[in-house]
């Protein structure tokens, strides 16, 4: 198994196995991606990913979100269509700390 573990981890397909006590955070900031489309692209269930294979798509930009940021002050800011960035994100709304993309539009 150590073999195709490192095949997978070496892979610039978008595919990574998860080492032991690696969590989404974890993977999301190594790929500059976000833990929500980990999440969703997935289809996991829960946050244990230890041992998985996950598909994984890096993005060259990734954004946090600032206190009294909006969705539609973020996607101004970045010149991004809200509609696509909704899509992109996997999401209705922003937070503050939240990662987002906002590039690969």
């Amino acid at each position: 198994m150590e073999k195709l573990e490192s095949v997978i981890i070496n892979n610039k397909k978008g595919f990574y196995y998860v080492l032991d006590g690696e969590t989404i955070s974890d993977v999301a900031k190594k790929f500059s991606t976000t833990e929500r489309v980990i999440f969703v692209e997935n289809m996991l269930s829960s946050g244990d990913i230890s041992g998985k294979v996950l598909y994984v798509k890096s993005y060259k930009k990734i954004y946090i979100v600032k206190e009294f940021d909006t969705l539609d002050s973020v996607c101004e800011k970045f010149n991004v269509q809200k509609e696509i960035f909704k899509k992109t994100n996997y999401v209705d709304y922003v937070f503050c700390g939240q990662r987002v993309i906002v590039d690969g539009y």
